[in-house]
């Protein structure tokens, strides 16, 4: 990422804290909650700040207690990170920090309760509606017995409404995380060529995500190419050799200091045949056209009618990929609101930041007919702010 300059400001992240607290405390009161029990990563890091302890799975490491009324919280990290997190995370009391054990069976669970009764006692809830955003039956059922007059409610929405609306310190956070991503596509993107796997491209895009300091990737990152992976999409990257006139999707993220960066490219290994830069260049206006678009007050459903009329005017309708053109990205790597048919209508708001990724899958085009191309746009007063910089292959466009 950066080195310490005194010159240049970059993120204050006491600023980000704060106003994430505001929108956070606002929601709970909107969703009528005196508190919240969080445990999904990506809520505790966007309402605590505490770094999480990420795994492929969703084993549940930590632990997050919030009140109404109140800017404190009592946290809870995976035993072996305990003494880690009460030396460095300067902005939350040592004690308020407890261990928490791998809460995969019963026996575990129970071994936790003391904390949790000790925590809720610390924040003074002892009663009445609290939210709690991800659970199995018998940590919902233990919680139900050491604390019996709480009424247990739906945190998550809560939470995701809060963290829908970026902050200043946010966005700056996203553009350091875009251009990291960047980076990493651009190395990738070089070693495209004939006779190179798949698995290689990643590897490459892997190395300088880490290079850059990320702290784990984006989920199960995407090189697919050619007809036999890119039809349907395989969406990882196999032992697959690139061939001459193959086309390659790549489609990488990583997470730097608690925000997701993203950015997917369609590109060309020689030199493409007509079918393949007609479908890229579909893709190209579609994602023109709704980021031209892309504003406070107009609704997820016009942005959708938008691709609609691209790809209706120019015969391809049929072939729309995904369902979810747009996804909200930040703390979470897909995160709500989402943009896709039969998806919730809403209004963009000026602060919300989408990852917007056209997509077109033709089959039975030589070297493959998959497009996909991706973008982090944040929605500002003036409009649509693309945040990635990398480029576009030339080689596909007219």
């Amino acid at each position: 990422m950066y080195f310490m300059t005194d010159w240049i400001k970059r993120v204050d992240f006491e600023a980000q804290r704060e106003q994430r607290m505001i929108r956070l405390q606002k929601e709970m009161e909107a969703f009528d909650l005196k508190g919240l029990l969080l445990f999904k990563v990506e809520n505790i890091r966007f309402a605590t700040g505490i770094h999480p302890s990420w795994f492929p799975s969703i084993p549940i490491r930590n632990a997050a207690v919030l009140k109404l009324g109140r800017k404190d919280s009592v946290n809870f990290v995976a035993s072996g990170n305990l003494k880690h997190r009460q030396k460095t995370t300067y902005w939350i009391p040592s004690e308020d920090i407890y261990p928490l054990p791998y809460m995969e069976n019963i026996a575990l669970v129970k071994r936790a309760s003391e904390n949790f009764k000790k925590a809720f006692a610390k924040m003074d809830l002892f009663e009445g509606n609290v939210g709690i955003d991800l659970f199995t039956l018998y940590i919902l059922e233990e919680l139900k017995q050491i604390l019996p007059n709480i009424r247990w409610r739906d945190g998550d929405r809560c939470v995701k409404e809060a963290m829908a609306i970026k902050n200043e310190e946010d966005l700056r956070c996203l553009e350091i995380a875009a251009r990291c991503v960047d980076v990493a596509m651009a190395h990738a993107v070089e070693k495209i060529e004939v006779g190179k796997r798949e698995c290689e491209i990643l590897g490459e895009a892997l190395y300088t995500l880490y290079a850059l300091g990320a702290q784990i990737p984006q989920g199960q990152l995407t090189v697919a190419s050619g007809e036999e992976n890119l039809f349907p999409l395989t969406r990882f990257a196999t032992d697959k050799i690139i061939r001459h006139g193959d086309l390659v999707l790549v489609d990488i993220g990583g997470y730097f200091n608690g925000m997701f960066g993203e950015a997917k490219r369609t590109l060309v290994c020689g030199r493409p045949n007509a079918r393949q830069k007609e479908i890229y260049n579909v893709v190209y206006e579609a994602q023109a056209a709704v980021i031209g678009q892309m504003k406070p007050k107009i609704r997820a459903s016009e942005l959708l009618g938008v691709v609609q009329e691209v790809y209706e005017r120019k015969g391809l309708s049929q072939y729309a990929g995904s369902k979810v053109l747009a996804h909200g990205i930040g703390v979470g790597g897909f995160e709500s609101p989402l943009i896709g048919e039969g998806l919730p209508d809403f209004e963009l708001q000026e602060g919300m930041v989408f990852f917007l990724q056209p997509t077109l899958v033709v089959p039975g085009v030589p070297g493959g007919g998959t497009v996909s191309l991706g973008n982090i746009v944040a929605i500002t007063s003036e409009g649509g702010s693309v945040l990635n910089t990398i480029g576009y292959d030339e080689n596909l466009l007219n």
